[in-house]
């Protein structure tokens, strides 16, 4: 079923296909959370504090005084700024207006406290456009129903400055948004507010910040020496929200850096060792914003793996002798790239640019993320997730991840590993929904992914009995082929597997999230998404993928020669700390070993070589107390001993 169900357009995002797939999202189904689904990554200027390191204000900002204060900060109202209703559809619409928050939040049916505005000067007060309240007076279910029903078009328009003397002059101001279809734009006026010149946000582009972002726009094109500027933002479009605080004028910084993009080099977060890692060869390339658009010389972009103690394991730069001033999005790409070998552990990859010059905002100057070689799991990400719930229109809808092995049958002579456990994490969104719900878990091998050519080598059926919100992971631990026979998923060196959940709901008003990973920025290839019976391979400019997770084990009732009875023998058991493993063989081999419990869930792997009669030490110290499964492998056969650690 799987190979059916999963072998459909799968390529159809990176074709025409794609505006079935946004116009599909384009509706009122607003539960999705287009932006966050499409938008998973958004990069932004971000920090909190009572003013922006080097920043010299021509208005408002911490230290201003008087109305010039009131007027930046949005001390206790909108005090002279003023809100005009542009737009709305069918409503009334002087009423589409933005409205002062005294605690930087917003009362709309998808408003979450976490969006709540983190500018410095929250504690008095922020103003925002409450686009989807505006429309369905926070009923999530009944759209239109508001007093200004979307798509809404709402100005927000500053009191007169003065700019007389500067030549350099960027608005700065902190934001919280979120949009399902909209445009935000800043305007800017220097004769009384009779002609307009319109400035793009380009960090509002991925229709989502974090609710600390703050970024700068350079408008000195219309405001420079001008004695009568003002500026006004714009919402135009439908849901959710946009929220802002500490306006203020400064002058254009001259040097600012920024790494706006970048990719993640590995195909997984965390790589079992035992499936290899160095089948692929790593390219490493991220994206430069010159954000103060002043030409920069010299400027280095740097990568960096480390281990956990930080020992430097490969590092690249490449040097730009001219950033020109409109460059908003430069790319740097590294050489030939990097074949990792690496041991089980915790690494993590480092980007960095820098011109030797202070930075206006240096925290976008590093970016930093974390990698794992494991014994046994696959993994996209670290275990935090985000929730898509299943459109309520939808009747089926599933998503998947991928996972690739390397040449590790050569590596461990054979050792024949299957899939201990699929982990995946789900919740419900409308409480009362899970008790009638039910998801299928796959497993497939990608034979062919431009043909849709795909092998089901097992499935699950998970039905859920209660309607807690879950948002741990659960676990399957048993599979089936496509009779209903029970079987053991087996991974084979040099392959590509999908792991998937597909849900069919009973009812098509229940609405399931799948927990998907939280920013680990992977490739859009690593995603899969289903959509009644479309397939989607990739979801455009989206960063994260569906958090499933395989462990591996080694199959204990294997089918493979036994080794001879006496050519291995455990020298103490029980153990504490070290096992202590005696090989004797009539000549030279090379062994691999593995821990496992007693089903075969791998907990540690190793080899030693040219082995003919040596005694070796095995560290347990790391393992509980309990029972365990040692595993010898090697070309000739197998053994398999049972010893206990006690502490």
């Amino acid at each position: 079923m799987c190979c059916i169900l999963w072998s459909i357009s799968n390529k159809a995002l990176y074709s025409g296909d794609i505006r079935l797939f946004f116009s599909f999202n384009s509706t009122k189904m607003k539960n999705l959370s287009l932006p966050s689904l499409f938008f998973l990554f958004f990069f932004c200027l971000s920090f909190s504090g009572l003013s922006q390191t080097g920043a010299v204000y021509i208005w408002g900002g911490p230290n201003s005084t008087g109305a010039e204060y009131n007027n930046s900060t949005f001390n206790g109202g909108l005090n002279d700024w003023t809100t005009e209703g542009v737009l709305s559809n069918g409503g009334v619409v002087d009423s589409a207006i933005w409205h002062w928050t005294a605690d930087g939040s917003l009362k709309g049916a998808y408003w979450s406290d976490l969006n709540t505005i983190e500018s410095p000067t929250v504690n008095n007060g922020a103003v925002g456009f409450d686009s989807d309240f505006l429309d369905n007076a926070g009923n999530k279910l009944v759209y239109g129903t508001g007093v200004a029903p979307a798509p809404q078009t709402g100005t927000l328009t500053s009191p007169s400055i003065d700019c007389t003397g500067e030549s350099h002059v960027s608005v700065l101001f902190y934001e919280s948004y979120l949009a399902h279809s909209a445009v935000t734009t800043l305007e800017v006026s220097h004769d009384g507010g009779a002609n307009w010149t319109t400035y793009s946000i380009p960090y509002n582009d991925n229709g989502k910040t974090e609710s600390n972002a703050w970024t700068y726009v350079n408008i000195s094109n219309t405001a420079a020496n001008q004695s009568d500027v003002r500026i006004r933002f714009v919402w135009n479009g439908e849901y959710y929200f946009w929220l802002l605080d500490d306006i203020s004028l400064i002058q254009s910084p001259e040097n600012d850096l920024a790494i706006a993009d970048y990719d993640y080099p590995f195909d997984s977060y965390s790589q079992p060792s035992i499936t290899g890692q160095g089948c692929d060869t790593l390219n490493f390339g991220f994206a430069i914003n010159n954000v103060a658009q002043i030409e920069r010389y010299n400027v280095v972009a740097k990568v960096e793996i480390m281990d956990s103690g930080g020992t430097l394991l490969y590092s690249d730069s490449m040097t730009i002798d001219t950033l020109p001033a409109d460059a908003t999005r430069f790319e740097a790409a590294f050489g030939d790239g990097w074949l990792p070998i690496l041991d089980e552990g915790a690494y993590s990859f480092t980007y960095s640019v820098s011109d030797g010059q202070t930075d206006f905002n240096q925290a976008d100057n590093v970016v930093t993320r974390p990698f794992v070689i494991s014994h046994n799991t696959f993994a996209k990400g670290s275990g935090d997730a985000i929730w898509y719930p299943k459109p309520a229109s939808i009747f089926q809808y599933g998503c998947g991840t991928f996972y690739n092995t390397c040449d590790f049958d050569n590596m461990t002579n054979g050792l024949e590993v299957v899939v201990d456990s699929f982990g995946f994490m789900v919740s419900g969104i409308d409480m009362d929904s899970l008790p009638h719900a039910s998801v299928d878990a796959y497993i497939c091998e990608v034979v062919d992914s431009v043909v849709g050519d795909w092998i089901e080598l097992g499935h699950h059926s998970f039905e859920f009995t209660d309607n807690t919100q879950n948002e741990t992971m659960l676990w399957i631990t048993t599979f089936e082929d496509s009779t209903g026979v029970p079987t053991h998923v087996r991974l084979k060196p040099n392959s590509r597997y999908c792991a998937a959940m597909n849900s069919l709901a009973q009812n098509q008003a229940q609405s399931i999230g799948f927990g998907w990973t939280k920013d680990e920025h992977n490739a859009p290839e690593q995603a899969l998404v289903l959509l009644d019976g479309q397939v989607y391979e990739g979801i455009q400019d989206s960063k994260s993928v569906p958090h499933f997770v395989l462990k591996l084990k080694f199959l204990v009732n294997t089918q493979l020669p036994k080794l001879d009875e006496n050519a291995v023998r455990l020298l103490q058991n029980p153990v504490d700390d070290v096992l202590l493993v005696d090989l004797s063989f009539a000549q030279q081999t090379d062994v691999h070993y593995a821990i496992g419990s007693l089903t075969g869930s791998l907990l540690q792997v190793g080899q030693w070589t040219n082995v003919q009669k040596e005694t070796y030490s095995v560290n347990t110290s790391r393992l509980p107390t309990g029972q365990y499964l040692l595993r010898i492998q090697t070309v000739n056969g197998v053994a398999t001993k049972l010893f206990v650690v006690t502490r």
